[in-house]
């Protein structure tokens, strides 16, 4: 199937159900105990919406395969306060139905939200995902930075990965 039939936008209000049921897919074990995300992301975008003081779901960006929504990834933009340094882009909540796997879904997301970054005047993107998706991400140039021992690690088989933007 040709990427001709992938579609990216904002979700709107009528995506949400589905973007939900795609979030709930995501299984996370955080600080080794297995967590659906949704319940673990509540808590965690409350915390990090008062250290940044805006809403941090910015972009929400969805892909439709044939009309229907099969895969979801979010960005926001980090203000340079809390590096003590250059504004970042952290992409998360990336997920792809199982049946559209392998069609460029999660591709032309990660494309999307790096271009959206470079826009919003972001000087790097990093993101987390589990050591089977290195290979997936350093298709985009991503790197990997340490081993996720950081602010923003959720588990020790986390790997955090940044790309550098020009």
């Amino acid at each position: 199937m040709g990427l001709e039939n992938l579609k990216i936008k904002y979700a709107t209000t009528e995506d949400m159900p589905i973007v939900r049921t795609l979030w709930d897919k995501l299984d996370l074990h955080i600080y080794g105990k297995p967590q659906k995300i949704i319940s673990y992301a509540v808590e965690a975008i409350s915390n990090l919406e008062r250290l940044v003081g805006k809403p941090v779901y910015e972009h929400i960006k969805v892909c439709e395969l044939n009309g229907a929504v099969a895969g979801v990834a979010c960005l926001i933009t980090l203000p340079e306060r809390l590096f003590g340094s250059k504004s970042k882009g952290y992409i998360f909540h990336v997920y792809t139905e199982e049946a559209c796997r392998g069609e460029g879904v999660a591709s032309v997301l990660i494309e999307d939200l790096v271009r959206v970054a470079t826009g919003a005047g972001c000087h790097s993107v990093f993101l987390y995902c589990r050591p089977e998706l290195i290979p997936f991400y350093r298709r985009f140039s991503f790197e990997v930075e340490g081993d996720g021992d950081d602010l923003y690690s959720l588990s020790q088989d986390m790997y955090k990965m940044v790309l550098q933007l020009k």
